[in-house]
């Protein structure tokens, strides 16, 4: 295990297509790779072939209701495909993430009530110093990953539009769906092959992100020491700021050039 954790190479694991009886029965492709990440570490795997079905479950006898080895030349093409140079994706949250909305908040109170009430504010100065410097510095492809109800679908366009942060980024998606999840599968049909990392300073969104695509790098904005720290297996790190000397080792600057 340290001999692997050492060595320099890019290290891609391809995901089993069925589970073992007594072993990894009702394993989802997540778990394995959790497993693997409990003996060598988090951000080890540089990558992380996935099945495009569910997994099989394999008797004690080692009967599967489907084959459980891979096409040789579809696992050919997929791993040659994850060799190609390739610069990530960035996906990022905006609310308090990028753009300070609770202290909007408590500045104005009748916000919530009345977004009108605050039409005249200069938003610019509700963006984090440390998210604008790391959107104008990073040059790789960004796209924001916003959430807000429907009824407040209006007042959230403004606000990313008058935050001046837009511009930074190759597309602007507003979810209805708290957790995301059919918003980011999108994302990862349109770019199949490329590294993913996916910044929220929500823990449950998160969560269901790593859950469902295990092959996404995981950031969580921490950005107040009062807020609760926590380590979960589905969160692969956690930062105060975009400022985080992290940051680079994450997004391996040698690798994307």
């Amino acid at each position: 295990g340290q001999a692997i954790k050492k060595s320099p190479a890019r290290k891609i694991y391809v995901c089993n297509l069925q589970t073992k009886a007594g072993e990894t029965a009702g394993f989802a492709p997540v778990d394995f790779v959790l497993t693997i990440e409990k003996y060598l570490g988090k951000n080890v795997l540089t990558d992380i072939v996935l099945p495009r079905r569910r997994l099989a479950a394999r008797s004690r006898r080692g009967n599967a209701r489907q084959s459980g080895q891979h096409d040789p030349n579809q696992l050919a093409r997929a791993i040659m495909e994850t060799l190609k140079p390739r610069k990530p994706i960035l996906v990022i949250d905006f609310d308090d993430t990028l753009f300070h909305t609770k202290k909007l908040k408590e500045g104005h109170p009748l916000f919530k009530e009345e977004p009108e009430s605050v039409k005249d504010v200069d938003y610019t100065k509700y963006v984090f110093a440390d998210a604008a410097k790391f959107l104008s510095r990073v040059k790789y492809p960004k796209i924001m990953l916003s959430h807000c109800p429907l009824q407040w679908l209006k007042y959230q366009k403004d606000k990313i539009q008058r935050s001046g942060l837009g511009k930074n980024f190759k597309k602007i998606i507003i979810t209805h769906e708290p957790e995301k999840v059919s918003a980011m599968q999108k994302i990862i049909s349109r770019h199949p092959s490329a590294p993913i990392f996916f910044f929220d300073d929500k823990i449950p969104v998160l969560q269901s992100i790593k859950k469902n695509f295990p092959q996404i790098k995981t950031v969580r904005l921490r950005r107040s020491a009062s807020q609760e720290k926590v380590v979960s297996p589905y969160i692969d790190e956690e930062i105060a700021s975009f400022a985080a000397p992290v940051i680079e080792r994450l997004l391996h600057p040698e690798r994307w050039g």
